[in-house]
Protein backbone atom coordinates (compact mmCIF):
# COMPACT_ATOMS: atom_id res chain seq x y z
CA UNK A 1 0.00 0.00 0.00
CA UNK A 2 0.91 3.55 -0.53
CA UNK A 3 1.86 5.97 1.83
CA UNK A 4 -0.48 9.33 2.00
CA UNK A 5 1.88 11.37 0.76
CA UNK A 6 2.15 9.00 -2.69
CA UNK A 7 -1.36 8.69 -2.73
CA UNK A 8 -1.79 12.12 -3.02
CA UNK A 9 0.56 12.70 -5.76
CA UNK A 10 -0.60 10.11 -7.96
CA UNK A 11 -4.36 12.20 -7.84
CA UNK A 12 -3.22 15.22 -7.95
CA UNK A 13 -1.14 14.65 -11.62
CA UNK A 14 -3.85 12.67 -12.73
CA UNK A 15 -6.07 16.48 -11.54
CA UNK A 16 -3.64 18.26 -13.39
CA UNK A 17 -3.96 16.00 -16.03
CA UNK A 18 -7.78 16.63 -16.25
CA UNK A 19 -8.28 20.04 -15.39
CA UNK A 20 -9.43 21.88 -18.35
CA UNK A 21 -10.75 25.34 -17.80
CA UNK A 22 -13.29 24.88 -20.66
CA UNK A 23 -14.07 21.26 -19.11
CA UNK A 24 -17.28 22.54 -17.12
CA UNK A 25 -18.76 24.09 -20.07
CA UNK A 26 -18.99 20.95 -22.15
CA UNK A 27 -18.83 16.90 -21.35
CA UNK A 28 -15.77 15.35 -20.69
CA UNK A 29 -14.73 12.82 -23.40
CA UNK A 30 -15.38 9.20 -22.83
CA UNK A 31 -11.78 8.59 -22.75
CA UNK A 32 -11.00 10.66 -19.71
CA UNK A 33 -13.74 9.00 -17.81
CA UNK A 34 -11.45 6.03 -16.96
CA UNK A 35 -8.86 8.45 -15.41
CA UNK A 36 -11.45 10.70 -13.47
CA UNK A 37 -12.70 7.49 -12.13
CA UNK A 38 -9.06 6.03 -10.83
CA UNK A 39 -8.26 9.81 -9.67
CA UNK A 40 -11.54 10.19 -7.58
CA UNK A 41 -10.76 6.96 -6.45
CA UNK A 42 -7.03 8.11 -5.36
CA UNK A 43 -8.77 10.59 -3.58
CA UNK A 44 -11.00 8.50 -1.95
CA UNK A 45 -8.20 6.52 -0.30
CA UNK A 46 -6.35 9.68 0.43
CA UNK A 47 -8.99 10.75 2.27
CA UNK A 48 -9.43 7.49 4.22
CA UNK A 49 -5.48 7.81 4.97
CA UNK A 50 -6.21 11.58 6.43
CA UNK A 51 -8.55 10.46 8.57
CA UNK A 52 -7.18 7.31 9.62
CA UNK A 53 -4.04 8.53 10.09
CA UNK A 54 -5.78 11.27 12.09
CA UNK A 55 -3.67 14.03 10.08
CA UNK A 56 -5.86 16.73 11.34
CA UNK A 57 -7.81 16.78 15.09
CA UNK A 58 -10.36 19.01 16.25
CA UNK A 59 -8.24 20.49 19.13
CA UNK A 60 -5.61 22.08 16.81
CA UNK A 61 -5.32 25.68 15.32
CA UNK A 62 -3.60 26.02 12.10
CA UNK A 63 -0.54 27.08 13.59
CA UNK A 64 -0.53 23.09 14.84
CA UNK A 65 -1.13 21.75 11.32
CA UNK A 66 2.37 20.80 9.82
CA UNK A 67 2.70 22.81 6.94
CA UNK A 68 3.18 19.76 4.36
CA UNK A 69 -0.05 18.54 5.62
CA UNK A 70 -1.73 22.03 4.53
CA UNK A 71 -1.98 19.94 1.02
CA UNK A 72 -4.68 17.44 1.95
CA UNK A 73 -7.11 20.19 2.89
CA UNK A 74 -7.61 20.07 -1.08
CA UNK A 75 -9.21 16.85 -0.96
CA UNK A 76 -12.91 17.65 -0.83
CA UNK A 77 -12.45 20.47 -3.62
CA UNK A 78 -10.58 18.25 -5.97
CA UNK A 79 -13.38 15.93 -5.49
CA UNK A 80 -15.75 18.57 -6.12
CA UNK A 81 -14.14 19.49 -9.13
CA UNK A 82 -13.86 16.57 -10.97
CA UNK A 83 -17.72 15.31 -9.79
CA UNK A 84 -18.59 18.09 -11.80
CA UNK A 85 -16.92 16.20 -14.97
CA UNK A 86 -18.88 12.82 -14.95
CA UNK A 87 -20.97 12.18 -17.12
CA UNK A 88 -23.19 9.87 -15.73
CA UNK A 89 -25.37 11.50 -13.56
CA UNK A 90 -26.54 8.61 -11.57
CA UNK A 91 -23.19 8.20 -11.02
CA UNK A 92 -22.44 11.56 -9.54
CA UNK A 93 -25.52 11.70 -7.66
CA UNK A 94 -24.75 8.60 -5.82
CA UNK A 95 -21.24 9.89 -4.93
CA UNK A 96 -22.83 13.11 -3.34
CA UNK A 97 -25.03 11.11 -1.32
CA UNK A 98 -22.54 9.18 0.19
Amino acid sequence: LLPLNAVFRAAEAMYVQLKDPLAALRPMPDSDQGTLERCLAFLDRAQLLVETEAVFSSNETLEDVAAADIKYVLIPFYQGQLLSYCNDLNKRAGRLEA
